[in-house]
């Protein structure tokens, strides 16, 4: 499932990574509802692509560049206390130039992660360059009713990506997700089990974790009775 929310109507540029305008240095981490995604027509299950709607064709370089999703409860409905600090799986690191073209650009995700249907989404940007450039590269975002970014941003020596933020908006970029259903999970650990398979009896066989071993049918009016 690919599903995309929120009306991008505006361009993110204070809550949008790549703000290096006057800035050599920037953290920024935005939170998406999980809420809202259900409502989009997401389901749970494994997020394997990440993407971002570029508006400006401007080329950029971003050193040192990483891109991090993090899941919170639902609870944290907003990022006025600032930088939350869940378990991160690093989609992107390295020196990244922006694409030169508008539209939506694609971050497969090396390991994909699972989404539980009900946490709210953290998607962390930083990056380290020498010096400040000169121009914004703009993403396609909205306008929220709540506090969906926290950041710290400086022109000066050294990472910053371990520093507190200084800094809310309630603007975000809008993103777009992959996310694959993992459907029934297969077991591969025989185990025994009795059970009655009576005339047109339906009878599935679990593994000890849960996950479906097999489905035996009776197609006949036979009552085979307990059944191993």
């Amino acid at each position: 499932i690919i599903e995309t929310w929120g009306a991008m109507n505006v361009n993110t540029v204070t809550s949008g990574p790549f703000n290096s305008n006057t800035y050599s240095d920037k953290r920024l981490q935005n939170l998406y509802y999980g809420s809202d995604m259900i409502t989009a027509g997401l389901t749970p299950g494994n997020i394997t692509n990440l993407e971002w709607n570029f508006n400006s064709a401007t080329v950029a370089t971003f050193n040192n560049m990483t891109v991090r999703i993090g899941f919170v409860s639902n609870a944290v409905t907003n990022l006025a206390a600032g930088f939350q600090s869940p378990v991160f799986t690093t989609v992107y690191s390295g020196n990244f130039t922006t694409p030169g073209a508008t539209g939506w650009f694609n971050f497969t995700l090396p390991i994909p992660v699972t989404w539980n249907g009900s946490d709210n989404i953290i998607i962390e940007t930083c990056w380290d360059n020498a010096s400040a450039g000169s121009a914004d590269v703009a993403l396609l975002g909205m306008n929220t009713a709540y506090t969906a970014s926290a950041l710290f941003r400086q022109n000066g020596a050294g990472s910053i990506c371990a520093n507190a933020s200084n800094a809310t908006s309630v603007a975000r970029p809008g993103i777009r997700l992959t996310v694959l259903n993992p459907g029934t999970q297969v077991g591969n650990t025989i185990v025994s089990k009795v059970a009655y398979l009576g005339p047109l009896q339906d009878v599935p066989f679990y593994d000890v974790t849960g996950r479906i071993l097999a489905r035996v049918k009776n197609l006949t009016s036979f009552d085979y009775g307990c059944t191993t």
